[in-house]
């Protein structure tokens, strides 16, 4: 990796959950037979946001 990191790191799991998370949504609307791009779209752009924000808010969470 180009920075040091540590798997405990909150804000490193924030991103490996985020990621793992819009694998789900995709395996979730593929199975349902529901899935589009706008709603695939929406859905990570949810997941972006909620990731973002908890890296944001993280150090205030200490």
């Amino acid at each position: 990796m180009a920075f040091p990191t540590s798997w405990t790191d909150p804000r490193y799991l924030v991103a490996v959950s985020g990621v793992l998370a819009v694998g789900a949504l995709a395996v979730v609307l593929r199975s349902s037979g529901e899935f589009t791009p706008l709603l695939f779209g929406a859905g990570v752009l949810g997941v972006t946001v909620i990731a973002a924000a908890a890296m944001v808010l993280w150090p205030r969470i200490d």
